[in-house]
């Protein structure tokens, strides 16, 4: 592996281990509600949403760009009609990605705003809130852990392989499928045991073992791909 390939994952691994810790760290060590760490990590998975439909974007543009260009060389001419097939292999087109992630995931904010405001009026048992305050705290870390993991990536987004923003996007479906489970699932056990807690530390060493591991795999190593000056 190329130094900027481990540059690459070591900037994602702070990124994605910075990010998960604040939810965790927040309703473990600070007293947040186990509502506002859930909520914090949908903000998370918000963000990776947006920055995979910019990456995409990006990959997705630019190809079609050189492509339309045209090269005199034969060899850059070959390289670019690689990368332009390589990116509508991947299957990536921004305007796809952006209305199902991105709207999937606010969908589930209003459901799962509907379920906190409910379980907050029955009697008795844990009180489910969300706290503002921290709320907001907590939001601004995440975003600069997400920003810090998402940097280089933005910045050589020429050099990034087609596939590996196809990962992103596959990521961001096991996300959105993470949390429509937790919205079923969650609200059960909250009512039938009355600790909102407990699930919360289940789902939150879950997503951060998963988004971890995935740092390794597929979506954090860069693999060859047609590229062009």
């Amino acid at each position: 592996m190329s130094a900027r390939s481990v540059g690459t994952v070591l900037a994602r691994l702070a990124g994605v281990g910075g990010a998960q810790s604040v939810p965790i760290g927040g309703v473990l060590a600070a007293d947040w509600t186990p509502a506002t760490g859930l909520a914090l990590f949908w903000f998370e998975t918000l963000l990776l949403a947006l920055v995979a439909v910019g990456l995409a974007a990006l990959v997705h543009r630019d190809a079609r760009r050189q492509a339309a260009r045209g090269h005199a060389d034969p060899d850059r001419a070959r390289a670019t009609a690689a990368r332009l097939e390589e990116v509508r292999a991947a299957h990536i087109v921004p305007r796809d990605v952006f209305a199902f992630h991105v709207g999937s995931l606010l969908v589930f904010a209003l459901f799962f705003s509907g379920v906190v405001f409910m379980l907050s009026q029955k009697p008795g048992g844990e009180r489910i809130s969300i706290d503002l305050d921290a709320l907001q705290l907590g939001a601004a870390a995440v975003f600069g852990f997400v920003a810090l993991g998402a940097a280089s990536d933005i910045l050589g987004f020429r050099r990034l392989p087609a596939g590996e923003v196809g990962a992103r996007v596959d990521a961001c479906t096991g996300r959105w499928a993470m949390f429509w489970l937790l919205g079923f699932a969650g609200p059960i056990l909250v009512a039938v045991f009355g600790k909102p807690m407990a699930f919360f530390a289940f789902f939150g060493l879950l997503k951060a073992w998963w988004e971890i591991a995935r740092v390794f795999t597929k979506g954090g190593v860069r693999r060859p791909t047609a590229t062009y000056p």
